[in-house]
């Protein structure tokens, strides 16, 4: 009878620690899931400060530049054409920045970083302003993501603005 009752003990024991066990694991895994959570916030912040900071500082860039304001007026009152090689090498660059950071959203917002209505605001205003200036300089998005992106912008927009197939970028 002692052989029964210790073997039973043991069981129960065993069945004790299986479900302790079991709660152990229960209890890390929503530890584990909220320290992730945790960590994805932070990197949600740190790159929406990240997208601020550069914009901050391309607007800062732009505004004490002694040459690209004068630029940005001659090619609006003149066009393409109404700037010397050294303006429009000047011109194309700063554009193509400005398409590189462009770019860096997108992909925050394929990967989960960017919330849908900062994305609608910040990228697809921002592609429909430089729609024409793009074409003009034949620049193009080379991401094939990207480059899908703003083809639906344009193709939602009513836009029959071509994107170039080779990139000034």
């Amino acid at each position: 009878m002692k052989n029964i009752d210790l073997g039973q003990a043991i069981q129960i024991f065993a069945n004790v620690g299986i479900i302790a066990g079991l709660a152990f694991l229960a209890v890390e895994i929503a530890q584990n899931n909220e320290a992730l959570n945790e960590s994805r916030n932070l990197a949600i912040a740190q790159a929406a400060q990240d997208r601020e900071s550069a914009l901050d500082e391309s607007f800062r860039s732009l505004a004490n530049s002694e040459y690209l304001p004068a630029i940005f007026v001659k090619y609006r009152e003149q066009g393409k054409a109404g700037l010397t090689d050294e303006e429009l090498a000047r011109f194309v660059w700063q554009t193509c920045s400005g398409m590189s950071r462009l770019d860096t959203l997108h992909a925050w917002h394929e990967r989960g970083y960017v919330e849908e209505e900062e994305y609608d605001v910040r990228f697809r205003q921002v592609v429909l302003g430089f729609a024409e200036r793009w074409h003009d300089l034949g620049i193009a998005p080379i991401r094939p993501a990207f480059r899908s992106a703003v083809e639906r912008i344009y193709a939602d927009a009513g836009l029959s603005v071509t994107l170039s197939e080779t990139s000034a970028c």
